[in-house]
């Protein structure tokens, strides 16, 4: 069959498509896994922040330096250590990544073998890669290899989601068993409750009937104005930290004034200030013990803040007594070093200054008293909220509880929630009643709906003009550009598309986030879960769906118009030719999204940047340096559809599939050293993320099933089309009986199961506080116990944060002053010490971002001194 002019102009743009795409993306990954190699060993506590963080026993082993010598020992990592060192969910999140590798390998190597000669063979003779496309045959009898392989596929996966599932259910009910005795798997939240039953007492009695009984019963409390309160303490805390970090760096700039300052007025030389730190440890209780909440929405939490612009210099006269701090120069002794001044709070007289830090100090008492004021007010009133927190004496006592009708009226007591833990609860959420929750869910799902047209009106417009014909017409200036050469071709064709597609989704998940929020969810990682179901609905719409059917149907607009039934004939011959789109696709995701995630440069230059010119108190440097948490909602919906694109396109243009395998992977490495070495254990959910990615495959399968019996049924082969949809009625009969018969074992602990010992090699959950005011105020960990997870709104049990000062020579002196006027501060290397300390007496070190870090975040005393000087 002899090829038009037009035909070779799209085999030359197919290919040069696909190669510009090769090139760019192979060149660009290897210069960003260059630049890795390079930056790893210099910036380790960014790429690997758990060699440094994390409680000894679990502390993740440092990988040797080199470009690919870091794969080697993640390699031979056994499951159980990745349970151990990173946690159940990080666990089964790679567990995923490798499944779906293993099919692909077996998947691709049969499709190479089988599909792509039978496709190759020359009897349509389509343009460049569509040749290896299901569109290249004519005789239907060839079609039979395509339905072989189609139901050998299926079966396949099938048989290993059942596994996988039958795994999975031992994995989570091993660990929930394992972390029976911790409050958050004995506490259950009960929303709408009737203002009768408002009591905490009441409660108590009403759900003792339970095995065990009630330990605790927790009634939600409107915390008045407590949370702005509270916020802006925190805000003026930083702005007294910076004040009091620059002031203590020019008094060590001028040291040597300083001491013949002390020398001449005849000062002795004062001690060594260990005593300062017992009277600090004696006043810690038991119930403000924390630990180090290791997130990624803690690490840029904390705002990046400038001096501000009203605050200048001033000279400061010398006391006429040293501080009883024993230190080597008080800094009130500093003749002619200038103290920071700034305009009167409340003055309209721009040049009525007064000292900033003791304007500062004095201000931060006051909030000081007036926030426990109202913390003791709010806590002796009776509680009135709907919701409530009931923590019982036994795991089985809270699973019956979640699992059993309390009420008989509709709408009241009826939303359960078992194994919730403190730190995961969105408190503004409590307090919407069921019906508000109604109407907000109506308006949520109303205007996901909307957007997701909006976003396929988008996504269509950019696949229609994705081709360079379509291009051409709707903007003819542009022809002389594109008739340039292959190469510009292959770039407008092969990259932009593709690349312009994904920015698009990425914006997505912020928006679902709040929408989620907007509905009333309580819980974060409900919210996560929420945003990782709307978002793959939104990815398998927008990026397989719309893409598929508007490249199809644009590049033959015309044709359409003039013969509107041949648009069957259309779609049997087209539609598998679209498989060139994401083949470019995967080849971006699999390359430069693993470039991105590995490297993280962006999140690096703002590190880096902070730390240097922005962040110099001890509390900014700690909170720039927490880790990250991976987000599920996000990132098994990315894997979730290229699984999907994987199986539509595996039979039908086996070319998708041999990069899906190279997508998984590059992504098994990455995200292998990821979880290893630089994401923080968040909120365990026990693998919920892991289930819903399961139900997601059975949502790609379904769309491949449906995509080759439509083709086999356009080709007029009705055999084989009836065939795959008898395939498709076993698939949604398999995908009902696990719903039916896994979900309640998924969602629910079964009774046979309560109360067994065992022993795992899973680490302990490491819990983050999503609620406190801010990243270094609050974001904690709380030891296990009920005075710890007492469960209360943030704001009313929120601690007095300690001035947090560096460890200089007059630090201590400063400290002492504060400490006169009533405000609790602390040095960096008193933390250290007072740290290591009290860790010899826990199972875990527990730390107060407010107070201090770990002995384990740094080697050697006054690490945070040494790190802003390097910096």
């Amino acid at each position: 069959m002899t090829s038009t002019p037009q035909d070779q102009r799209s085999a030359d743009s197919s290919v040069s498509a696909f190669s510009s795409a090769i090139v760019f993306n192979v060149v660009t990954t290897a210069a960003s896994f260059a630049a890795f190699a390079i930056l790893r060993p210099r910036q380790p506590r960014f790429y690997a922040p758990k060699t440094f963080f994390t409680d000894e026993a679990y502390r993740a082993e440092s990988l040797p330096p080199g470009l690919v010598s870091w794969l080697k020992p993640l390699f031979q990592l056994s499951d159980e250590e990745l349970r151990r060192q990173c946690g159940l969910d990080h666990y089964l999140f790679v567990r995923f990544i490798r499944m779906c590798l293993y099919l692909f390998l077996a998947f691709g190597f049969l499709s190479l073998v089988i599909i792509c000669p039978l496709n190759a063979l020359d009897q349509r003779s389509l343009p460049g890669l569509n040749v290896l496309t299901f569109g290249n045959i004519l005789d239907t009898g060839r079609l039979w290899g395509h339905l072989v392989l189609t139901v050998l596929y299926s079966v396949i996966v099938l048989y290993v989601l059942r596994r996988e599932a039958l795994e999975f259910l031992d994995l989570r009910m091993e660990y929930l068993q394992e972390h029976a005795k911790n409050t958050h798997a004995r506490t259950i939240l009960v929303r709408d409750i009737p203002q009768h039953m408002r009591s905490e007492k009441l409660l108590s009695e009403w759900y003792s009937i339970y095995p065990g009984g009630v330990e605790k019963v927790s009634l939600t409390r409107q915390p008045s104005t407590l949370p702005k309160l509270i916020a802006y303490r925190n805000k003026i805390l930083r702005r007294l930290e910076r004040l009091e970090c620059n002031y203590l760096y020019t008094i060590d700039t001028d040291r040597v004034t300083i001491q013949q300052i002390i020398k001449q007025r005849s000062f002795k030389e004062p001690q060594d200030v260990e005593s300062n730190l017992a009277p600090e440890m004696s006043q810690e209780s038991p119930e403000k013990e924390h630990t180090l909440a290791l997130s990624p929405a803690s690490t840029f939490h904390d705002e990046l803040t400038k001096r501000p612009s009203f605050i200048s210099h001033a000279t400061i006269p010398l006391e006429s007594e040293v501080l009883s701090s024993g230190i080597d120069y008080p800094p009130s002794l500093a003749k002619n070093v200038k103290r920071p001044t700034m305009v009167s709070i409340g003055s309209w007289n721009p040049l009525h200054r007064v000292d900033a830090i003791n304007t500062l100090r004095e201000l931060y008492v006051d909030l000081n008293h007036d926030i426990e004021a109202i913390q003791q007010s709010v806590l002796s009133e009776d509680p009135a909220g709907s919701s409530a927190f009931i923590t019982f004496n036994t795991q089985a006592g809270a699973q019956i509880a979640v699992q059993t009708l309390t009420a008989h009226t509709p709408m009241r007591l009826q939303e359960r929630t078992g194994n919730v833990a403190s730190n995961d609860v969105v408190w503004k959420s409590l307090e919407i009643n069921v019906k508000e929750r109604m109407v907000r869910s109506l308006a949520g799902n109303a205007f996901s709906v909307a957007l997701n047209i909006f976003w396929c009106i988008i996504v269509a417009f950019i696949t229609s003009i994705a081709t360079l014909s379509n291009l051409e017409k709707l903007l003819p200036f542009l022809s002389p550009v594109i008739n340039l050469s292959s190469t510009i071709h292959g770039i407008i064709e092969g990259l932009i598309p593709s690349v312009a597609i994904s920015t698009l989704m990425s914006l997505l998940p912020v928006i679902l986030s709040y929408l989620a929020m907007f509905e009333g969810i309580p819980l974060m990682s409900e919210i996560e879960r929420y945003v990782q179901s709307k978002y793959f609905m939104f990815l398998m719409i927008n990026v397989l769906l719309v893409v598929t059917i508007a490249g199809t149907v644009f590049t033959s607009i015309a044709q359409i118009i003039q013969s509107p039934t041949s648009i069957i004939n259309l779609l049997a011959t087209s539609l598998p030719t679209v498989s060139t789109f994401f083949v470019n696709y995967l080849i971006l995701q699999a390359f430069m999204g693993a470039a991105i995630e590995l490297v993280q440069l962006s999140n690096l230059a703002v590190r880096i940047l902070a730390l240097r010119y922005f962040t110099r108190t001890p509390r900014a440097i700690f909170t720039r340096c927490h880790p990250r948490s991976l987000r599920y909602g996000t990132a098994f919906p990315q894997l979730t559809l290229v699984f999907s694109i994987g199986m539509v396109f595996a039979t039908i243009a086996p070319m998708v599939i041999t990069f899906a395998v190279l997508y998984y992977a590059i992504f098994y490495f990455v995200y292998l050293h990821q979880i290893h070495q630089y994401y923080a254990i968040n909120h365990q959910t026990a693998g919920l993320f892991y289930w819903k990615a399961m139900h997601h495959v059975f949502v790609g399968l379904i769309i491949q099933q449906l995509t080759v019996a439509g083709l086999f049924l356009l080709r007029s082969s009705l055999v084989a089309g009836f065939i795959c949809l008898f395939i498709l009625l076993i698939t949604l009969f398999i995908k009902w009986h696990i719903q039916q018969a896994y979900d309640p074992l998924v969602y629910n602990l079964p009774m046979s199961k309560i109360g067994v010992n065992v022993k795992s090699a899973y680490t302990r959950c490491e819990f983050l506080d999503a609620h406190d005011t801010e990243a270094a105020m609050g974001r904690v960990k709380r030891s296990e116990g009920p005075a710890q997870h007492s469960y209360l709104h943030p704001s009313l049990i929120a601690p007095t944060p300690k001035v947090w000062l560096p460890e200089t020579k007059s630090a201590h002196a400063e400290a002492a002053e504060l400490q006169r006027m009533g405000i609790d501060a602390v040095v960096d290397r008193h933390v250290e010490a007072h740290e290591a300390a009290r860790g010899t007496t826990l199972k875990h070190q527990t730390t107060d971002a407010s107070v201090g870090f770990p002995e384990t975040f740094g080697a050697g005393s006054g690490f945070l001194v040494n790190l802003m000087q390097s910096q």
